[in-house]
């Protein structure tokens, strides 16, 4: 049986070249993640237990690494169905792709908009609740000014 080959970075064993660049890019910019960390999701109806690559926990953004996408069709069935399970459980994906040459500036891009995402949510929600609580929004300003 041949041995899995694994490349080591920080106390993780990866389980590809592309993986430890992306945990290394991840590094090097003092952004946390956890490798292969348990995310809940509910497929078929039944709820599981996924490991992808990397949860960006302080995003809440899960990222993968795709480096078979363009070369096995099995494997790029699997990662399809991953991408629509991730979509479907409400779970920010990132899909990365062994062929895709900036993946360091798509990556940054998509925590940039799904973090934009979010703020434009909540502030929709701040406003709502300001029609109905006049003067809540000067209060969290002021709150905010006097941090």
């Amino acid at each position: 049986m041949k041995k899995k080959v694994t490349y080591k970075f920080k106390g993780n064993e990866y389980l590809s070249k592309g993986e430890i660049e992306i945990a290394k890019f991840l590094d090097s910019l003092d952004i946390a993640f956890e490798y292969e960390f348990p995310i809940a999701i509910v497929e078929y109806d039944k709820a599981k237990l996924w490991y992808p690559d990397f949860y960006l926990k302080e995003y809440q953004i899960v990222v993968e690494f795709f480096g078979m996408y363009n070369y096995d069709n099995s494997y790029k069935g699997a990662a399809e169905h991953k991408k629509k399970v991730f979509k479907k459980c409400g779970i920010q994906f990132v899909p990365i792709y062994h062929v895709n040459k900036s993946w360091q500036e798509y990556l940054l891009k998509a925590i940039s908009s799904h973090q934009e995402t979010k703020v434009k949510k909540i502030q929709e929600v701040m406003l709502k609740y300001n029609a109905t609580h006049e003067g809540f929004l000067k209060k969290f300003k002021s709150f905010l000014i006097n941090k």
